[in-house]
């Protein structure tokens, strides 16, 4: 039996209401709760069917079938098409999963307005509640207009008219309550969608020729309109700018997160029904959005003469739509009429949307206090008749389109609504924020309380994205008034007079009623929760008597059927814990897993790991509150780490160095030799890694394995790479850029400074965020990668413009293996010697290429589970080496002759200097170039970020290790060495060497001192698992049977990998000699290191009095036990995990699905 207050009683068995009003109440310390027979109240009448195709009318209307035509006119195609996807992927996406989950929580009434004030401030949910209403009411007068506007392609009858034609409309399906409103909305929007899909399939038939005319005319309008077309001025900042203009188009276009946000209190089943509506709604949306533009672009140009002058003249409706202007250039008549009539159906159904928020808005502010009592009046079918008068009353604003150009008004109210939309976002990305802290602070469990988790890269990252694009657009968003001869009052006021209300009205109730900011722990998160926890229980109880009346009913009379053919008990899960049917068997038999589990790991806790880790010294301090990392990285991230580690600028642009010196066949060798030898370097690191993951790094293990000084000089040698290699990666991102923007337009130094805030501000937020940032970075870099192959392979075969069968015409002519030549020094050997010798000097080009691949061996420290992460990301590294680098060497060997021009002339770092963009240049296909280059700036940004983790992890290893000062190793609560990115920080200062030096000179200074660190640092680990297999041999350990993970190839792969390093450490800079000028600059910068290594571990050695460590004196066991108990820790908890998903039936939901088919690859 539950029992809810006096008039609300629930008989599970029975599942009978013995009353019937149920108030879910959202507020803690407001008191003025409405006596809800007296005022009534709204109804949860909404199924997931009214709710997806809800928020789908709501943010398809006019901006998509007509609104598309003044940003194709003025941005183009490919900059139209981007705008929309970044807006739609960096903010609406991951609101709608932050909206989805804090509702689904705490489905009431009013939701973000309320959840603004119990969970952030009183006056900002006072500011939020006023801002939305207005924002709401802007949109009712906006698409007002929008019908006026589109019924003027049929008769010339006053606006007036219609817009008050729409009014009444509005409120006449609002009055009847939410179900009429649901049910209205459900049939607009199929509407909608029907003539969406139907244009869609219009344009893909038609671009094939399956129009009139038989005119196959495929992406022709994207290219004669031009792609990304210049805005108010010329060159890339003016294209830049009609790509800022579409973002700001598809901010007022794209919606959703606040109407699912509005909603959510009157949904059936909301703990079931918003997750699943949001996720429908986006996809559903985005595909609507993406697919009609693609096709919009296919079918009309960005310069059709139709398109400006209609443009010009300021014609409305079907006239001024891109789609009805393309389908009559292709020859079809007719349809036009009926285009119309379905969007004038959309922009009052996207009206009617905008009139429930509003309405719905004006009663929960009335409710918290915020405006009169007698706007929350609501009739007995749940309507709130005096908020239906509001929206109405104001929206009579929208005559102001009968005195003035209704184009004119349109983009006052889209500039309105646009800026309080935004505003309205900002606060619900608040209340987020809040609603996580509040429930770590308040003792309650993400994993088991809540009732939908947003995916877990959601949060912090693409929130934090998310908030940053949301305030640069808010306040951007009238750029254009600011050029000259754009100025004007009336676009200045409407730009910008939401933000500036939003914070008047802030700080006016704030300075009244004194509020405060409320912290974590005051935040109301329980009020309300426990009244919709029975509501949802009764419903599901209904389901269950009923089990063939609702969808959810359905779901459950087919599994008790399965069970009962099984002969099984039907078990019930519920969301987030058990409600009912949970058999005492299975609960008995989980109790007792779930007391083995937690006996086998009473002795994993922090006292032990600190009493273990103390019986070595040197890894003391690395456990101690304050100085210790966190364990946040899942072996998705390490293996994406592993595999984008070395994906940088020395694959896209140094390989056309090397093929140029040596020729195809020669870079073939060198880069699969050089492979092999990183391959071995991953796999020793591996080995040694899985069996004891120690946090100090490598200066660790070789203080562990080999000699304290070995760790000492390899510790500090490899930090000095990672000091210069952010600086080297910021220095190649400004010249990345400069293809754009020359230096004379805009100081490199500003590029610098935007770059290196961006990998501080990455790298102070955790590991959690770094990894999940190089996550999809890495993933993006795979995917650029296997693009490029593809496109290399087809240009090979002659499946470009040219239909060149390329072939192997390159190896024959002018060779597969050159000779040695040096313009600078008037220096060429001829014959077999110079071929090796022009072989020997690429080796230290592919060096460089795979730098960084070792850097995963880092964030081994922090990885949740080693042992089964660490393998799988070293035997990736075998896989990435064969396709990323040898089979795009191969091709590009094959794409490109070492003496073409563009070859030979290439200089820099930006795209013209990448091989790959020669090849595609030379096969006739244009603006990819921009593509390549674009990519290349996300190598470089890539790269400077794992750089800058590296630097900082460095250098806490060195301080744990006694190397470095103590206060090096201090972190703060999110496990973050920030005096080592402190460090590196500074060190990226020398990048602003380039303001004053040849950008070019500084780079290669940069490439040819960390190409030998890298190789010291490879040669170091290989010695460490050297000396780690043979202490294993000597303490009876055996390899294959006592090993996690074992190396393959050994004794003799590491011996090989070995010897190469140090051939190829004596002979990099070794063409300095050659000719008869010498290069001291290269020298130095070639060789410099060796020395100061060589005297660090011999100063070391003779101050410290250290030796080296015999096999059978190697410590193989201090911390091997902490590393063993988290193993069990981490396989009890995966059993306990899939033990409750047989008991469930394993349900085909998210976890399976990613299981199924992408959680293997990790």
């Amino acid at each position: 039996m539950i029992e809810k207050k006096e008039d609300y009683v629930v008989d599970i068995e029975k599942c009978e209401p013995h009353t019937s009003q149920v108030v879910a109440t959202g507020f803690s310390d407001f008191h003025d709760k409405l006596d809800v027979e007296k005022y009534g109240q709204t109804a949860r009448r909404l199924s997931s069917r009214h709710v997806a195709l809800m928020i789908i009318g709501q943010s398809i209307g006019t901006g998509l079938f007509i609104g598309l035509a003044t940003p194709l006119q003025t941005s183009g195609s490919l900059s139209l098409l981007l705008g929309f996807l970044w807006w739609s992927c960096l903010c609406i996406w991951p609101l709608m999963q932050c909206v989805a989950e804090m509702c689904s929580y705490l489905p009431i009434k009013g939701t973000f307005i309320h959840f603004a004030a119990r969970w952030v401030d009183p006056a900002l949910g006072f500011a939020c509640s006023i801002i939305y209403i207005y924002t709401s009411l802007m949109f009712v007068c906006l698409e007002a207009t929008a019908v006026a506007s589109v019924a003027s392609y049929w008769t010339d009858v006053s606006p007036a008219v219609f817009i008050v034609a729409s009014l009444v409309l509005f409120a006449f399906f609002n009055v009847f309550g939410v179900n009429w409103y649901g049910e209205v909305e459900f049939v607009s929007s199929m509407l909608k969608v029907l003539l969406i899909v139907g244009l869609m399939f219009f344009g893909l038939i038609s671009m094939c020729g399956g129009n009139p005319e038989r005119n196959a005319y495929g992406f022709q309008h994207w290219k004669e309109g031009g792609l990304m077309k210049p805005y108010l001025v010329d060159g890339s900042t003016g294209k830049f700018l009609g790509l800022w203009n579409v973002l700001i188009y598809a901010a007022f276009a794209c919606g959703g997160p606040d109407l699912l946000a509005m909603i959510s209190g009157e949904v059936t089943h909301p703990r079931k029904v918003i997750p699943l509506a949001g996720r429908r709604a986006y996809i559903r949306i985005y595909l609507f959005y993406f697919g009609g533009i693609f096709f919009m672009n296919t079918l009309c140009a960005s310069n059709n003469p139709t398109l400006i002058a209609a443009s010009a003249a300021g014609k409305a409706g079907a006239a001024a739509s891109p789609w009805v202007i393309g389908i009559k250039s292709v020859g079809v008549h007719g349809l036009d009429d009926m285009v119309n009539a379905v969007i004038l159906t959309a922009a009052w159904s996207c009206g009617n949307g905008f009139a429930y928020g509003a309405i719905r808005c004006t009663y929960s502010a009335s409710l918290a206090g915020y405006l009169p009592r007698f706007f929350s009046k609501c009739l007995k079918n749940g309507a709130p008749v005096y908020c239906v008068m509001l929206t109405v009353a104001v929206g009579c604003l929208a005559f102001l389109s009968v005195s003035k150009s209704t184009a004119t008004v349109f983009n006052w109210f889209v500039n309105l609504a646009t800026t309080g939309l935004l505003c309205a976002y900002l606060v619900i990305w608040a209340c987020y924020f809040k609603f996580r802290k509040a429930i770590e602070a308040q003792g309650l469990s993400y994993k088991n309380d809540m009732y939908f988790h947003a995916p877990r890269f959601v949060h912090p990252m693409m929130t934090y994205y998310g908030v940053f694009f949301n305030v640069v657009v808010l306040f951007f968003n009238g750029f254009w008034i600011f050029f000259p001869g754009q100025f004007s009052v009336a676009n200045l006021f409407t730009s910008y007079f939401a933000p500036v209300f939003m914070c008047v009205l802030y700080f006016g109730w704030k300075l009244i009623k004194k509020t405060h900011i409320r912290t974590a722990l005051e935040a109301d998160i329980t009020t309300g929760k426990a009244e919709i926890d029975e509501e949802e229980l009764l419903e599901l109880a209904e389901d269950q008597r009923h089990p063939r009346k609702t969808g959810l009913g359905w779901k459950i009379w087919y599994a008790q059927r399965r069970a009962h053919r099984n002969g099984e008990n039907y078990i019930f899960w519920g969301s987030p814990t058990l409600f009912h049917n949970m058999t005492a068997d299975f609960e008995k038999g989980l109790s007792r897993q779930s007391t083995d589990v937690h006996s086998m790991l009473s002795r994993h806790t922090d006292d032990y790991n600190l009493s273990v880790a103390r019986s070595n010294p040197s890894m003391s301090l690395a456990y101690e509150e304050g100085h210790a990392l966190k364990k946040r990285l899942d072996a998705r991230h390490v293996t994406m780490i592993a595999i984008g580690g070395a994906l940088g600028t020395g694959l896209l642009i140094g390989t056309g160095s090397a093929l140029k010196t040596a020729g195809p066949g020669a870079i073939l060798v060198a880069y699969s030799v050089i492979g092999f030898v990183v391959y071995m370097v991953m796999c020793g690191l591996g080995e040694v890694a899985t069996f004891v993951p120690l946090a100090n790094g490598f200066a660790g293990y070789c203080n562990r394995y080999v000699d304290p000084a070995l760790g000492f000089a390899c510790g500090y040698v490899y930090l000095f790479k990672y000091l210069i290699l952010p600086a080297n990666q910021l220095v190649a991102g400004s010249l990345t850029v400069q293809y754009w923007v020359s230096k004379e337009k805009l100081n490199p130094g500003v590029w610098i400074t935007i770059f290196l805030l961006i990998i501080v501000a990455v790298n102070v937020l955790g590991v959690r965020f770094f990894g999940e940032i190089e996550f999809w970075l890495s993933t993006l870099k795979v995917i650029t990668c296997l693009g490029l192959i593809l496109l290399l392979w087809v240009i090979a075969l002659g499946g470009g413009p040219t239909h060149d069968r390329i072939g192997f015409r390159y190896w024959k002519n002018p060779g597969a293996f050159l000779h040695y030549t040096d313009a600078s020094k008037d220096l060429s050997i001829p014959g077999s010697k110079g071929r090796f010798v022009a072989f020997v000097s690429v080796l230290v080009t592919a060096v460089f290429a795979f730098l960084g691949t070792e850097l995963c061996g880092i964030t081994f420290a922090e990885c949740a589970r080693p042992r089964r992460a660490i393998p799988k990301a070293i035997r990736l590294t075998f896989y990435r080496i064969v396709i990323f680098y040898v089979l795009s060497i191969f091709f590009l060997g094959m794409c490109v002759s070492p003496k073409d021009p563009l070859l030979l002339s290439a200089s820099g770092s930006d795209a013209s200097a990448s091989p790959f963009v020669i090849a595609i240049k030379n096969s006739k296909i244009d603006g990819l170039d921009h593509v390549i280059n674009a990519c290349i700036l996300l190598f470089v940004l890539s790269a400077a970020n794992s750089d800058m983790y590296i630097c900082s992890r460095t250098i806490y290893g060195l301080a744990v290790s006694g190397y470095a000062p103590k206060f090096f190793s201090k972190t703060n609560r999110m496990g973050v060495p920030y005096y080592g990115v402190g460090l590196s920080f500074l060190f990226c200062l020398l990048a602003y060497m380039t303001v004053s030096s040849g950008a070019a000179e500084v780079f290669q200074y940069f490439v040819n001192v960390v190409s030998l660190t890298g190789l010291i640092a490879w040669a170091c680990i290989l010695v460490i698992h050297i000396k780690f297999m043979r202490a294993c041999k000597k303490q009876g350990i055996d390899r294959k049977r006592d090993l996690a993970y074992r190396s393959p190839f050994q004794p003799f792969g590491s011996y090989f990998a070995l010897v190469v390093c140090v051939v190829v450490i004596f002979v990099k800079n070794f063409t300095v000699f050659l000719g008869s000028t010498f290069t001291y600059k290269s020298f130095i910068t070639g060789y410099i290191v060796l020395p100061v290594f060589v005297i660090m571990g011999l100063a070391y050695k003779f101050i410290k009095k250290t030796s080296i460590i015999r096999s059978s004196d190697v410590d193989l066991e201090t911390y091997k036990d902490v590393i063993d108990a988290e193993e069990e820790k981490f396989a009890a908890d995966a059993a306990e995990k899939e033990a409750l998903r047989e008991a469930q039936g394993n349900p085909h939901d998210k976890e399976w699905y990613y299981n199924k088919f992408i959680g293997w690859l990790f």
